[in-house]
């Protein structure tokens, strides 16, 4: 391999992205030439510098680094979302509510209607009377 090559995959080789063999090759050469070797030891001191100096920043400067940009962080108990929240939770009782009176009132009408069905009145006016009669006496309006 030629110093040229070795120079331009060097940092690649420190950071072991290179496939074995290329690596293997690199690893030869600099056991034969020194110049490469010393840019070598140049390019680890430098990484470890570079690794020492990095450090995560303290919870307080990333809070400051937040506050400054201004994002916000995140809050169930924001105005906007309690309002919206309640509001769907609002609807869905309310929903579930009327849902639940049409069905139960819808089996009301049918029970009775099959029970004065059954009678047998001479007068088909008669037997329309007692089912709005009854109809009206548990808060159904509506006639069958």
């Amino acid at each position: 391999m030629t110093c040229n090559k070795t120079e331009t995959l060097l940092y690649a080789y420190t950071k072991k992205f290179l496939p074995p063999v290329s690596q293997k090759e690199i690893l030869a050469h600099l056991a034969l030439c020194p110049s490469c070797t010393s840019k070598y030891k140049a390019l680890i001191r430098l990484n470890g510098l570079f690794a020492s100096s990095l450090q995560a920043p303290s919870k307080k400067v990333l809070h400051n680094i937040r506050i400054a940009s201004g994002d916000k962080p995140f809050s169930l108990f924001r105005p906007a979302y309690a309002l919206s929240f309640s509001a769907a939770l609002f609807f869905c009782i309310f929903g579930a509510t009327v849902l639940f009176k049409t069905v139960k009132n819808n089996e009301i009408k049918e029970f009775l209607t099959d029970t004065y069905s059954s009678f047998s009145y001479s007068d088909t006016e008669e037997s329309s009377y007692i089912t709005e009669y009854h109809l009206e006496d548990i808060g159904l309006s509506d006639t069958i």
